[in-house]
């Protein structure tokens, strides 16, 4: 995680940092970056650089992180929208990431997750489950009728759900897909997990 140095400075200077790590990485693996090409873009000199973080890698990590909370919360944001359906928030969201500009910040994040689906997946160990975001999607749940036993459960059925969503968005960048196979494969997929798979 970057050093003190670096969330010391001001929001507008993080978030430039922030834009051109992104850049720099979106679409290359961390062994084709160079500090050199990032401290050029950024500027300044390479000691500044490891004053705000401790190598290449830890600089990867930070902006990969900041761009699973980002998806998290707009992926999110779709559900509570339509709050009665949550499958069709999903399925929102994911229309509007086909239609995304492929130069445009959010799909730069997308990428990278699908890159990085490791730390996407990552769970936040020290989250007790009382957090607002988790009550309120087990009030969301209760709205689409989905009753589970304990908050520790309807948060693994939450991360269920964001991990089909980011395969699926692998897989509609992998394949180069367009809207329609998106939707197909998503709502394929939300078909299997909500009724199953029906033994003959």
């Amino acid at each position: 995680m970057p050093k003190a140095t670096f969330l010391n400075l001001t929001v507008d200077k993080q978030e430039k940092i922030e834009m051109i790590l992104l850049a720099t990485f979106y679409n290359r693996h961390i062994s084709q970056v160079k500090v050199s090409e990032i401290v050029e873009k950024m500027g300044m000199s390479r000691g500044a650089f490891y004053k705000y973080f401790n190598d290449l890698e830890d600089a990867h990590q930070y902006v990969v992180q900041k761009a699973s909370v980002a998806v998290h919360r707009d992926i999110l944001t779709f559900v509570y929208t339509m709050s009665d359906d949550l499958f069709a928030g999903i399925k929102t969201y994911l229309k509007k990431i086909a239609g995304v500009d492929k130069t445009a910040k959010e799909w730069q994040q997308i990428q990278l997750l699908t890159a990085n689906p490791t730390i996407f997946a990552k769970r936040n160990s020290h989250n007790n489950g009382q957090n607002a975001m988790v009550l309120q999607w087990q009030e969301l749940l209760i709205k689409n009728d989905i009753s589970l036993d304990t908050l520790a459960e309807s948060q693994e059925l939450l991360f269920l759900i964001m991990d089909l969503v980011m395969e699926v968005l692998t897989a509609f960048i992998v394949n180069d897909w367009g809207e329609k196979e998106l939707v197909d494969v998503y709502q394929l997929r939300i078909k299997w997990l909500k009724q199953g798979i029906q033994q003959k």
